[in-house]
């Protein structure tokens, strides 16, 4: 029983450690949000702006698509959103992501807007959840 105790203490300092750590050193809440924002469209204005931006582009052919002007087409639409105001660090972990494409397709079949999250949080959001 006293090793049990001994145990189950441990736990929960460690835990709460590492909960302190991916709050405060890793922010976790803010990537969060930040993946709320953007990912979940909760950041409406960007959302809006940069499908408008990005539509012309994405009605053409995959292969007829450029990665750099995708990225262009993001920054456009940083720039004159609210999502300017974001901290520097967040608005440098979103991308725009081709996925594999075939004959036939179409940019919206290929595109993918990206948060890159790296570090001990990267260990909780992987590249592709189920």
């Amino acid at each position: 029983i006293e090793f049990h105790t001994t145990l189950e203490n441990v736990y929960k300092e460690t835990s709460l450690r590492v909960l302190d750590l991916l709050k405060n050193k890793y922010k976790l809440y803010e990537h969060l949000q930040s993946l709320r924002r953007y990912l979940l469209l909760g950041q409406g204005d960007f959302i809006r702006h940069l499908l408008e931006l990005l539509a012309p582009e994405l009605n053409k052919p995959a292969e007829n698509i450029y990665g750099h002007t995708l990225t262009a087409i993001l920054e456009s639409a940083i720039r004159v959103t609210n999502a300017q105001y974001e901290d520097e660090d967040t608005l440098k972990r979103l991308n725009v992501s081709f996925m594999s494409h075939s004959s036939g397709d179409m940019g919206w079949d290929v595109f993918s807007l990206v948060y890159i999250v790296d570090g001990p949080i990267g260990t909780i959001f992987q590249q592709t959840m189920p």
